[in-house]
């Protein structure tokens, strides 16, 4: 598959429209967060993470031969050097911090394709690929649990305008969830009891539940912002 600057939205033809909601979709605090990201963002710089997210996955996918695995090493460790003198504080790095993207620009988190936010509902889709596979040809459990805490976290602070972190998140698996299919996923605000926000999340194969979730979100306080 070519590399390109970004996945492609499910739906295809809706994806310069998800775009722009993705955009309007961030709680301010974030939103500000992301556009200075952008501003020191050099060009090719999705389009370099984009194309580690396809190795990712394309190594979790294949039996490669010896000669071919050494041939690769050694190219990963060459682009590792070429990085390692760019070196920036945590607060400074890029990886992570472009929220209008699916990806949010990292290889860790699967993709979130944010649709509509309405009255402390976000819904939206995600797509895990070969990295994030289990046992059985089947999704990691861990990978939902980590799209969930993206997805809940981004409605917790949608809801309320102050930022917030997660004290728990308990996921229960109702069935098993497929690899490269495009999934529903919903997330709505429940509670609002002082500092203290309840999330419910859940992931849909079509009709089928995959596994639902609860969050537990605290807002933090002046000076942890």
């Amino acid at each position: 598959m070519p590399v390109s600057e970004s996945r492609p939205h499910p739906g295809g033809a809706q994806s310069q429209a998800a775009a722009n909601l993705d955009v309007q979709i961030l709680a301010p605090h974030w939103r500000e967060w992301s556009q200075s990201a952008e501003r020191e963002t050099p060009a090719g710089w999705k389009r370099m993470v984009e194309a580690l997210a396809q190795l990712q996955d394309t190594v979790a996918g294949t039996i490669p031969s010896a000669e071919a695995v050494a041939e690769a090493a050694e190219l990963m460790t060459r682009a590792q050097q070429i990085l390692a003198g760019s070196e920036v504080a945590a607060e400074r790095q890029l990886f992570g911090r472009h929220l209008a993207e699916p990806t949010r620009g990292q290889t860790f988190s699967p993709p979130l394709w944010v649709e509509d936010y309405t009255d402390g509902e976000l819904i939206g889709r995600t797509r895990f690929g070969r990295f994030h596979s289990g046992n059985g040809g089947v999704t990691h459990g861990g990978a939902i649990a980590l799209m969930f805490d993206d997805a809940m976290g981004r409605t917790s602070d949608l809801a309320v305008p102050e930022r917030s972190r997660t004290v728990s998140l308990t996921v229960d698996f109702r069935s098993l969830t497929p690899l490269e299919t495009d999934l529903e996923v919903r997330a709505r605000l429940v509670a609002h009891e002082g500092r203290k926000r309840t999330i419910r999340g859940w992931l849909r194969d079509g009709d089928r539940l995959c596994a639902e979730a609860t969050a537990l979100f605290i807002e933090l306080r002046p000076d942890q912002r």
